[in-house]
């Protein structure tokens, strides 16, 4: 079973680089859940390996997303593409021993799942491998799920039909992506990023106002442009709070 969840994690890899490519989005998480009904025939009743298969399948397909989109920046600063196979591969090696012991580190200082880390992500997986294995879900799922399927159904309809009314332009963004991501997530996930995108919006909401006139053309260029330097600044925040975080386990594990 361990060969076959492979070759299909190889097969699916090729989707989630095709749908990488054109959206920007890899889709992970149903790609993970499309393994895991195909091993649920194949292992029916073995909610452990249903598991392992797709966290396989959902692990190749990550990996190959993220090694297309540095293959292409590569491309697109004109790098040596087999300056950079050498070097996926060494780091490939390295990171295998790397992230094992990361792991062996934090599981014995913090409790996973805990109050530090809850790792919701599990919960879905588990309740997932239980669904397609025949147990049944949990009460009123149902009636939630198809009630809020037909409400959001909706929402995109209207939105379709009053995209071109600026009056309504709001409608526009609401999501019930966001709102999925809202119920999913803890408060303390999805109340930071929304005081970082609105922290975003006050800064260049000042930042045009002050350099030029109101212009909608001239302020979405403005905002293009004021988009990368964001990013890089936001990716800082990442890295220093990750770098930080790990330097910390690490000093723990020490003393």
């Amino acid at each position: 079973m361990s060969i076959i969840a492979v070759v299909l994690a190889c097969v699916l890899a090729v989707l989630s680089v095709r749908a990488l490519g054109k959206t920007d989005l890899n889709p992970v998480s149903g790609i993970g859940k499309i393994s895991q009904i195909i091993f649920a025939y194949l292992m029916p009743k073995n909610i452990i390996g249903n598991l392992v298969a797709g966290a396989i399948a959902e692990a190749g397909a990550m990996q190959s997303g993220d090694l297309m989109q540095d293959l292409k920046t590569g491309q697109l600063i004109e790098a040596s593409p087999r300056a950079q196979f050498y070097a996926q591969f060494i780091g490939s090696i390295f990171s295998v021993f790397i992230s094992a012991y990361a792991y062996k580190i934090y599981t014995k200082l913090y409790e996973i799942p805990g109050p530090v880390f809850r790792v919701p992500a599990s919960h879905i997986w588990l309740d997932m491998a239980r669904l397609v294995n025949g147990q049944s879900l949990p009460d009123y799922v149902l009636p939630f799920g198809y009630t809020f399927g037909v409400i959001f159904g909706t929402v995109v309809i209207l939105q379709g039909f009053t995209s071109f009314d600026r009056n309504v332009s709001w409608f526009s963004s609401f999501s019930g992506m966001a709102f999925a991501t809202g119920i999913y997530n803890t408060p303390d996930f999805t109340l930071a990023r929304f005081f970082g995108a609105l922290s975003v919006e006050i800064f260049i909401y000042f930042y045009t106002k002050e350099i030029g006139p109101a212009i909608p053309s001239y302020i979405f260029a403005e905002r293009q442009n004021l988009m990368t330097y964001i990013i890089v600044v936001a990716s800082g925040f990442v890295l220093g709070e990750g770098a930080t975080a790990f330097r910390i386990l690490l000093i723990k594990f020490v003393i």
